[in-house]
């Protein structure tokens, strides 16, 4: 059986070999782990090209390729759908995932889903928002009805700053303060492949990390290295994490 990134690089080579033709191409979304795949190639061609989610700082982007000028964010096929929320609406990011998942839609054609200013906001590629529009009508058994956003999102990620302190940037120690976990336990979490660092499964534990890298420990949650802020009389590093919330 053909890996996953064997046949998403497959897919990427044809899009490409594709764009003298078209002038202008799109992938589907891709995920975070699957951009660092994907960029090089693109670069590699010398097409212009730009990643786009339909917001800033999208997390699930699609890349837009052209021949001429790099793509501009209107020319996306992306389309945001909403929904208003209730004060008692209790359900969350994989709910509505499966909601949407439930009617037989392809993960690569979904991107953010994303809650603010009392609305859900689902963000898809423009050729399946009317068959959704048309067909899910409810979220964790409450009625719901969606329809086309036309403005502009503005979305901040939230964190919980947290305050460690580490022996060194190594990813086994970050790994180790992030979830209150041993050194010994923290490099089992690496080694079993829980561990991704900017979208990447990191299995080194004594990889170094910086500031802005981004940490995804499954069952723990998401950190984002913000900066060393000093250093203890013991020496160790004083090191802010913002975890996404």
């Amino acid at each position: 059986m053909i890996d996953h990134t064997t046949l998403l690089a497959a897919k990427i080579g044809d899009l490409i070999d594709s764009v003298n033709k078209k002038s202008l191409v799109f992938t589907h979304f891709l995920s975070e782990s699957e951009l660092p795949i994907v960029m090089p190639m693109i670069a590699k061609s010398g097409y212009k090209f730009r990643s786009y989610g339909g917001y800033d700082n999208a997390q699930r982007t699609i890349v837009g390729i052209s021949c001429f000028d790099a793509p501009q964010p209107d020319w996306f096929p992306i389309s945001v759908l909403c929904f208003k929320l209730l004060k008692d609406d209790s359900f969350g990011h994989r709910d509505v995932l499966g909601a949407v998942m439930s009617l037989g839609i392809k993960r690569e054609l979904i991107g953010d889903i994303i809650f603010t200013e009392g609305y859900c906001y689902i963000f898809v590629e423009d050729t399946i928002s009317e068959y959704i529009i048309n067909n899910l009508d409810s979220v964790s058994n409450r009625a719901v009805s969606l329809s086309v956003y036309d403005g502009v999102v503005h979305y901040e990620m939230k964190y919980e700053e947290l305050l460690c302190s580490v022996m060194s940037m190594r990813l086994d120690c970050i790994v180790s303060a992030a979830a209150a976990h041993s050194r010994t336990d923290a490099e089992n979490v690496i080694l079993s492949g829980s561990v991704r660092v900017n979208g990447i499964e990191n299995k080194k534990k004594d990889a170094q990390l910086k500031s802005g890298d981004i940490l995804t420990i499954k069952r723990y949650g998401k950190y984002k290295i913000d900066s060393a802020v000093g250093t203890t009389k013991k020496g160790r590093i004083k090191l802010r994490l913002l975890k996404y919330i």
